[in-house]
């Protein structure tokens, strides 16, 4: 899949869940935050129903994702404020 600006890999992977599907989201593009290139992978967990998405749950590596927007300082703060 191609998005102007960015590309977009994905694998989709079945599970022992007839409904269910894993897929690997793997985005390439540019932070302008950080000014630079960039890769991100998420995992989305998707449940299908009657042909129809029921839920949808999305999950990313917070530390990639703070990098990316260049706030691991930020992050470090949340993380060990009391």
């Amino acid at each position: 899949m191609r998005i102007p600006g960015r590309t977009v890999e994905a694998v989709v992977r079945q599970t022992d869940d007839p409904e269910v599907v894993v897929t690997e989201i793997t985005h390439h593009g540019w932070s302008r935050a950080a000014g630079e290139a960039c890769r991100h992978t998420a995992l989305g967990v998707i449940r299908v129903r009657d042909g129809e998405i029921v839920r949808y749950d999305d999950y990313m590596d917070p530390i990639a994702v703070a990098r990316l927007l260049d706030r691991t300082g930020e992050l470090a703060a949340a993380l060990t404020a009391p």
